[in-house]
């Protein structure tokens, strides 16, 4: 009997945050990501192939990380965060000794050790993560696969050259960190909308032809992408991220569940590959997110991450930052955190992977026909970063595969190549958010945040129509208006506006590359009608080119 398919997706993203603050919201995102998630997730893969193990993960890395995690200010600047964090554990291993806090002070000496080992890993790679994922990528340890360039929300943008311009811009991006074109997708927040007569969520205006998502992914070649669970049953999604933001639970009061009017076969199944768009030349396909091993790990309450021994994220030792304490339970208050055992930690992780395995065990068990697929997808931040053993409960779960004689690790791509295609399928609108659909993003909190992009894209897509493909300081213009549109159009602002994680930082984003758009077109039209780009607007011009310096080649044309 043949193995089911067991593939791992982790989605590694971060909105642009390089020159735009450091703490609490800023660059200090990216360093802690880095440290936590990116770095150790590099580490594994290299302890497994060393092993012989095959480890085969699916990695999204968002165009618009890719960019930070290679410009020169994040590398300078995260080599400096490191020796902070190493000088902050000294400093709080010489008041542990002097207060008598014995275990307090082992912990400061791990994380001594554990930042200057990340140090020394990253000088050893030439300060270069991208590079070195991109060698994993080649030789087969893991397959990379691209998201939309700014993580901007698919299905809210407000015409089709909006999300032309986003997936072209990605798979440039890609094709010039990888050498290759992207095989995959993961849709931001795997939300997707079909082809239909839209009408703008604001209100007003024509109701207009859309394209559905697929048809721009089969434009650049882009075989598969992801859906939730709930997008091929008549069920309410319970959305993954509920748990963990409080503020979504108020917001959840205020919404209206929009119908999708889902009416789909009941025999999908969520094991399964479908085709969604058929094309002649470039079909698409699509990977259904499995409901078990998803909670398993997602939940905070009842999965692993929520365990009593693992290190509790929310509380930290300041000056610092370190954290030096334990879950110790779901309902214990922060003052009443236990302190941190390391060693016990890693051995709950390795009795979760145990646990893991035989969770897929049985679920490929259940299923009647071979060549099944149990697709587990999850932000890739989750671990190292909020569930800090979640890295080594990977290693250790590819480790535990090998024994396994129902499941083997597979990349996403695999059941594409080999065409174990069971059907056709249509797609409702929706994500992985509460709800299932949109309210996260487009809710009272947030309407005037899509009134500025709705704007800029329609500004835009006019201007780059219009323009004189000849003029080359034209194209200089446009493309600093298209790198300041990418950015406002990063679904990451309505989210941290609805979970209140960073509000007013995300308030203030919004606004400032919504004016920085509008006063460089207010030059932009002065030139274009008059000839003349006076001093003012080239300072403008200049500033923008070195603060928002992301996507350096970007295509206009892809928004025409």
């Amino acid at each position: 009997m043949n193995k089911h398919n067991f593939i791992l997706v982790l989605h590694a993203h971060l909105p642009y945050v390089v020159n735009h603050g450091t703490w609490p919201h800023g660059t200090d995102w990216l360093h802690e990501a880095a440290a936590e998630t990116y770095i150790p997730i590099l580490r594994s893969f290299q302890a497994l192939k060393a092993d012989g193990i095959s480890a085969k993960m699916t990695l999204n890395i968002t165009p618009i990380l890719l960019e930070q995690l290679s410009m020169r200010e994040f590398k300078a600047e995260f080599k400096d965060y490191l020796q902070i964090k190493i000088r902050n554990a000294i400093d709080d291993s010489i008041y542990f000794k002097k207060t008598g806090q014995s275990n307090l002070y082992d912990l400061a000496l791990f994380w001594d050790n554990y930042y200057r080992q990340t140090l020394e890993f990253f000088e050893e790679i030439n300060e270069n993560i991208v590079a070195e994922y991109a060698r994993l990528d080649k030789e087969g340890s893991i397959e990379v696969i691209t998201c939309a360039a700014t993580h901007g929300y698919l299905p809210l943008l407000g015409n089709d050259n909006a999300i032309s311009g986003q997936i072209g811009t990605a798979v440039d991006c890609f094709k010039k960190h990888f050498k290759r074109k992207p095989r995959g997708i993961w849709l931001p927040e795997n939300a997707y909308r079909p082809a239909y007569l839209w009408e703008s969520p604001l209100g007003g205006g024509e109701p207009k032809k859309r394209q559905g998502v697929e048809e721009f992914l089969s434009k650049h070649g882009i075989k598969y992408f992801f859906t939730d669970t709930h997008m091929i049953r008549n069920s309410e999604a319970k959305g993954v991220y509920l748990e963990r933001f409080k503020g979504l639970q108020a917001l959840w009061e205020q919404f209206n569940k929009n119908s999708t009017g889902k009416n789909l076969d009941k025999e999908l199944n969520e094991h399964n590959i479908y085709l969604i768009h058929e094309h002649e030349k470039d079909p698409v396909y699509v990977l259904i997110r499995d409901e078990k091993t998803g909670s398993q790990v997602w939940s905070a309450k009842d999965g692993y991450p929520g365990d009593p021994n693992y290190l509790e994220f929310h509380k930290k030792k300041f000056p610092g930052g370190h954290k030096y304490w334990r879950v110790t339970g779901g309902d214990v208050s922060l003052g009443d955190k236990l302190p941190y055992d390391p060693e016990e930690a890693l051995d709950r992780s390795r009795r979760h992977a145990e646990h893991f395995v035989s969770l897929l065990d049985n679920i490929a068990s259940k299923e009647k026909k071979e060549n099944n697929q149990i697709v587990a997808l999850y932000d890739a931040e989750l671990f190292g970063h909020w569930w800090f053993e979640g890295v080594h409960w990977i290693e250790l779960l590819f480790r535990n595969l090998e024994k396994s004689t129902k499941v083997q690790a597979e990349f996403a791509s695999q059941p594409v190549e080999v065409d174990q295609v069971r059907g056709k399928v249509s797609l409702p609108e929706g994500s992985w958010g509460q709800g299932g659909f949109h309210y996260i993003w487009m809710n009272d909190w947030t309407k005037w945040t899509w009134k500025l992009i709705y704007q800029a894209e329609d500004t835009f897509v006019k201007a780059v129509q219009e323009h004189d493909r000849k003029d080359k300081l034209a194209r200089r213009i446009l493309k600093q208006l298209a790198r300041e549109l990418l950015l406002l159009e990063s679904s990451d602002w309505q989210f941290l506006i609805s979970t209140w994680s960073a509000r007013d930082y995300s308030e203030n984003r919004i606004t400032f590359h919504w004016e920085n758009f509008s006063k460089l077109f207010e030059h932009y039209s002065e030139y274009a009608e008059t000839g003349k780009f006076f001093k003012e607007g080239e300072a403008l011009l200049e500033e923008l080119e070195r603060n928002d310096n992301v996507f350096k080649e970007v295509n206009i044309d892809h928004w025409a």
